[in-house]
Formats: C-alpha cells, structure tokens, sequence
C-alpha cells in the first residue's frame, strides 16, 4: 500500500489520475494520511506538471487540521482569482 505523499506525488506527476479509489486509498489511511498530506503540501510544487492545490484543499478541509493553515494562505497568493 502507497503512503498519501506517494500518491500525492504520483497524481502531480500525472502517473495516476484523482479518482474514488483514489481518495479512498489516502482517507483509508486515517490520520496518518493528514501528516502526509501537509508534508507534500510543504515540498516544492514548482517541479510537478498538474497542479493538485484544489485536491489538497479538499484534503485539508476533510481533516480540518489547523497546521494546513499556512497552505491556505500560500494557496491564496498563488491564485487569489480562485478564492
């Protein structure tokens, strides 16, 4: 089984597509998941063809930890017409 910061990164690579299996893998996880998922937020996005913020965002929000808080600013000044 994949950890959440592999398939994170697997899916902003374009290896994987973002579906209900998917999603399921990384909520399945628990909370082991949300560490990783603000461990791939924190990795440098710049490298990675498809831009996963939108699936992160909803990633934070089903988590609702306040340590993504500096991934929402950061998602912000990224792309303010988003918000």
């Amino acid at each position: 089984m994949s950890t959440a910061f592999e398939l994170l990164e697997a899916a902003a690579r374009g290896r994987i597509g973002v579906d209900r299996r998917f999603l399921r893998s990384i909520l399945d996880q628990g909370d082991t998941a949300a560490a990783d998922i603000l461990r791939f937020s924190r990795t440098p996005q710049d490298e990675y063809p498809i831009n996963v913020d939108p699936l992160l965002v909803d990633l934070f929000r089903h988590y609702g930890t306040p340590e993504a808080l500096e991934f929402y600013i950061d998602s912000i000044r990224r792309a303010p017409e988003d918000v």
